[in-house]
């Protein structure tokens, strides 16, 4: 199996093929150091066994819809907490 560094991992909750519940579970189980560089997207606002998912993974959220500012402030915050620094305010 090919091994790869990854600085980010965004994923959406809710996929065709499967879920983000089951995407995160399935990475951590292989390589647990990346549980600090996912954020999850979702426009499942509804779902309270998600959201129960999402509060418990610590990671942070963007809810759909969302500009580019909100993006942008939720990668600075996982590449700054995935570095050991200081999260941006």
């Amino acid at each position: 199996m090919e091994r790869r560094a990854y600085d980010l991992i965004i994923s959406d909750i809710r996929m065709p093929d499967g879920d983000g519940q089951e995407f995160y579970r399935n990475v951590l189980a292989r390589e647990p150091a990346l549980a600090k560089r996912f954020i999850f997207i979702t426009g499942d606002t509804a779902n309270p066994d998600g959201w129960n998912f999402l509060e418990n993974t610590g990671v942070p959220v963007i809810e759909k819809p969302f500009g580019p500012a909100t993006f942008e402030e939720a990668v600075a915050r996982v590449i700054a907490t995935a570095a050991g620094g200081s999260t941006p305010s």
